[in-house]
């Protein structure tokens, strides 16, 4: 769960495709949509004709709003408060260490779970580290990225995650398909995205995801 957003997310997908790539020029990759994750079996070069770009996560629908004042701080809760991911558990024995660097994300779940949490808690750093290099969303402008991800981060109250399918197409992959609930000005909102999750280096990172159905009608 995570490439986001920009001073003006509307125009990101538009304008990153415009300027010059800082990592690789590289085309950019379509993935099958589908109603469930079963209509798509879980491979490793999941790759194909589609209407949504991979690495479609969270970023669709953030629309600017020119003059706003973006607050600098994080919402990082005390630590014996129940963590955002949903897991039940305390966010010191959750995602916490994992945000903080003590040690990396257990396993693909443990990755998404965290990645939605630090958007939650506005975490852009934690985002950007943990996007593979191979997302076409990546960018070597850490600087325009982070103000896209806090940007996407004030736009939206964020209501909770649910697992929906996890599947493994090897040890070093994995599919997720979750739901997020978030509202904006009071009004309620969903998506659905399968994630594609990978181990680079020894640490699962977030490679790309593909949009399965939305309700973002107030955005």
């Amino acid at each position: 769960m995570f490439v986001a957003s920009a001073p003006t997310r509307a125009r990101t997908y538009a304008q990153r495709r415009a300027r010059p790539a800082t990592n690789s020029a590289r085309a950019p990759q379509r993935w099958r949509c589908a109603a469930t994750s079963g209509d798509v079996p879980p491979t490793d070069d999941d790759a194909g004709d589609t209407a949504v770009r991979r690495g479609a996560f969270f970023g669709r629908f953030l629309r600017g709003r020119p003059g706003q004042t973006r607050r600098r701080m994080d919402r990082v809760p005390e630590p014996e408060t129940a963590c955002a991911c949903g897991s039940g558990r305390a966010y010191s024995r959750c995602c916490m260490p994992v945000h903080t660097g003590a040690r990396p994300a257990a396993d693909a779940e443990g990755l998404l779970r965290a990645r939605y949490a630090a958007y939650v808690y506005r975490l852009p750093g934690y985002l950007m580290r943990t996007t593979s290099k191979n997302n076409p969303d990546y960018t070597d402008d850490w600087g325009l990225w982070e103000a896209e991800i806090l940007e996407f981060c004030d736009s939206y109250k964020f209501l909770g995650l649910e697992l929906i399918d996890v599947s493994y197409a090897s040890p070093d992959v994995c599919f997720i398909q979750f739901l997020v609930r978030l509202a904006r000005n009071s009004a309620p909102g969903f998506f659905i995205e399968r994630s594609r999750l990978t181990v680079e280096r020894g640490k699962w990172l977030y490679a790309s995801g593909k949009l399965i159905s939305y309700d973002m009608s107030f955005a």
